[in-house]
């Protein structure tokens, strides 16, 4: 019983100290991983930005090149975080890219 509670205790302490420290290298470390498998994402939502704010034609010309370069971007800067993710470049761990993530809001 004293086990039982002893990892239940040790659990909850590791699971706050995790939480406490998610502003740095592991959030830049899960940054970087989702930033690597979703920046293709940038393609069709850029198209669909576009749409809305432009109409048909943008979308249709403009919206896949602006959306390849913001994918490109942002794949890259999450190979560099994952990279680096050990490192507190740029300042404090931020992201090189805004929003941090591809379905994040605009700051």
């Amino acid at each position: 019983m004293r086990k039982v509670i002893g990892s239940i205790l040790t659990a909850i302490i590791l699971a706050v100290n995790f939480y406490a420290y998610a502003q740095g290298p592991a959030e830049k470390f899960g940054r970087g991983i989702a930033n690597t498998a979703t920046g293709w994402l940038e393609v069709p939502l850029e198209i669909g930005r576009k749409n809305s704010s432009e109409g048909a034609a943008s979308a249709i010309f403009v919206g896949p090149f602006t959306g390849l370069v913001k994918a490109v971007c942002r794949t890259f800067s999450g190979v560099y975080d994952v990279c680096t993710f050990f490192i507190a470049a740029p300042k404090d761990y931020d992201s090189l890219v805004k929003p941090d993530f591809v379905l994040g809001e605009e700051e």
